[in-house]
């Protein structure tokens, strides 16, 4: 029987007698299928929550397994690290604006084939949202794109300075079009 991978790392030796009492017992909602039967990605915590049986069996699986010395930090470790750096540059220099954060996106957009309406040689047009230009920031650009003809939307009203308050509309697009060659290909 094979369990959720959440349910793999904490209930290594999980057999189907143990799902199936856990079930009869209520302590879980049963995730069936047609192919196959298991616990859904949600339950581990539940059946932590609920069950003695599965937290007495989790510690004795962990008891067991070597202790590592170097750990990953979590996500709220890594975040109070980041603002305490943020902080401290402040501090350090006086700017409100410190320590940047580079950031790229990448979107991937996929047309299924024969859509109600796509026909050989109608347009198909296309808008996905990006990112503003202002204070906080800066040096927004559109790097690539397929089609290689994107039209982004002005950022801010004409004249509107980068380094005063935000000043243009709440959200930006860039624009795609391109003609249907063969409506039933991707």
């Amino acid at each position: 029987m094979r369990c959720s991978p959440s349910c793999g790392t904490r209930f290594p030796d999980v057999t189907a007698a143990d799902l199936d009492r856990w079930r009869t017992e209520a302590t879980l909602n049963a995730a069936r299928s047609t192919v196959r039967s298991g616990i859904s990605f949600r339950e581990p915590g539940v059946l932590l929550r609920v069950s003695p049986e599965a937290k007495r069996r989790r510690d004795q699986h962990a008891a067991s397994q070597p202790s590592t010395t170097t750990t990953q930090p979590t996500p709220d470790e890594r975040l109070r690290e980041h603002l305490s750096r943020v902080i401290a540059e402040a501090k350090k220099t006086g700017k409100p604006e410190v320590t940047p954060i580079r950031h790229r996106i990448t979107y991937k957009l996929t047309v299924l084939p024969n859509r109600p309406g796509a026909k050989a040689g109608s347009l198909l047009r296309c808008w996905l949202p990006f990112p503003q230009a202002y204070r906080q920031q800066k040096d927004v650009r559109l790097i690539r794109s397929s089609p290689s003809d994107g039209t982004v939307a002005a950022s801010g009203r004409p004249g509107a300075r980068l380094d005063g308050p935000f000043t243009g509309a709440a959200q930006r697009t860039v624009y795609f079009e391109q003609k249907i060659a063969d409506p039933g290909k991707r």
